[in-house]
């Protein structure tokens, strides 16, 4: 009974540990499974970043896509501006060189203001001016109407004085270098007709002229009595109403003279001056406007390029977000694996222990059995031991009573 009861004990002491045993690896289980719903979430929301780093990247990369698109446009667009540019400079670099060269005149004309150039070595003529066809500008659309009326004055040399046009001429026939016409600057007579004689002002061919400040006697000696219109049978018309002198010119560049000439036909080859002119100035102009046109563009160019490479360096940096998102991923993908198998390690425990106490609890109900059993034959034992001893004391008693009995016979026999 002794050895049952110390086995109890070992039992009792054997499940407190499986209890704490187990008790522990519920804590530790909760706490692996702690970790691993922390993984879990991690990982989810690496997955949701990595999700909003490539849209990210398809936003920026369609982006990068169109600024390519814009910038190769751009780029063809300032490529075509500074072609065009290089051909309008090359063309007004032609015309301005023969501009300088005065090729557009005749051989006195050019010797006569090519000498006025030649610098200041005492070889120069003096008091040359400039040209005629220098200080006036016509419309674009009366260039013709006023070389017609003009002709060849269109290409005098106007001069301070008239000892300057004298210097000149002797100039030309010394060097046999051709003629041209001079226009003295301050020996100029008003030589216009009466003021009823004199053109209407609003018809006047002037009125679609800019002269140079400071040219205007010059322009009105030339021009003052020209009449510009339409066609040649409204000059006529014109022409025959009488009472004027007035030369008339139309756009086309035919003309009836004071006197009734009539001077018209196709253009002339040599001429076109004031159109060169204007052509010249025109190109001057364009040159200018695609200069910043072109710089424009190159700016727009430049913007663009800017944008193109913060996109990309944008692009660069979620990429490699997105490579450290799919490192993060596999790390948390390994914790939530780490964590499963710990959790599985610890089932396999805490199953092993729940086994260890049920074997504990039935080793423990066997003995309880056990000693049941054996209690309830110590019971047995305790009583028959107990009646034994009763019957024993019952002989004992019946043994004393016949011992008295036997010693007073004795004595009676003793005494008879």
């Amino acid at each position: 009974f002794q050895n049952a009861a110390n086995n109890r004990e070992n039992l009792q002491r054997r499940l407190k540990r499986a209890d704490e045993a187990e008790a522990l690896l519920h804590q530790k289980i909760a706490e692996a499974q702690e970790r691993e719903s922390r993984a879990q979430s991690r990982l989810t929301a690496i997955k949701n970043a990595i999700a909003e780093l490539s849209q990210a990247i398809n936003a920026i990369r369609e982006r990068l896509d169109e600024k390519s698109r814009a910038l190769a446009a751009q780029v063809k667009l300032a490529q075509s501006i500074e072609l065009e540019r290089s051909t309008t400079r090359s063309k007004h670099a032609t015309l301005k060189k023969m501009e300088d060269n005065f090729e557009w005149y005749k051989d006195g004309v050019k010797a006569v203001m090519k000498r006025a150039k030649e610098g200041s070595d005492g070889r120069t003529l003096a008091g040359i001016v400039g040209l005629v066809a220098d200080v006036i500008e016509p419309e674009a659309s009366a260039a013709t109407a006023v070389e017609a009326a003009l002709g060849e004055s269109l290409q005098y040399v106007i001069v301070d004085d008239q000892q300057a046009g004298l210097a000149a001429i002797g100039y030309l026939q010394q060097q046999s270098a051709g003629r041209s016409g001079f226009i003295p600057v301050a020996a100029l007579h008003d030589t216009a007709a009466g003021s009823t004689e004199r053109p209407d002002p609003s018809k006047l061919l002037l009125q679609h002229v800019v002269v140079k400040p400071g040219f205007e006697p010059i322009a009105q000696a030339l021009l003052g009595n020209v009449v510009l219109t339409e066609t040649l049978a409204e000059a006529l018309a014109l022409f025959n109403q009488n009472g004027k002198i007035q030369t008339i010119v139309t756009r086309n560049g035919d003309v009836v003279s004071p006197r009734g000439f009539l001077i018209g036909g196709s253009k002339d080859a040599s001429s076109g001056i004031l159109a060169k002119k204007h052509e010249l100035r025109e190109l001057e102009r364009q040159g200018k406007a695609l200069e910043q046109k072109l710089e424009s563009a190159r700016l727009e160019q430049r913007s663009i390029e800017a944008e193109f490479r913060h996109l990309d360096v944008e692009l660069q940096k979620l990429i490699e977000q997105k490579n450290q998102g799919r490192e993060n991923e596999i790390e948390a993908e390994k914790a939530i694996y780490k964590a499963a198998e710990e959790l599985k390690g610890l089932r396999r425990q805490l199953e092993i222990t729940q086994l260890e106490q049920e074997q504990l609890l039935g080793e423990s109900s066997d003995l309880d059995d056990e000693m049941s059993k054996t209690e309830r034959a110590l019971s047995g034992i305790a009583a028959e031991v107990e009646a034994a001893q009763k019957v024993v004391a019952e002989g004992s008693n019946r043994i004393t009573d016949l011992s008295a009995g036997l010693q007073e016979v004795n004595q009676k026999v003793v005494n008879h």
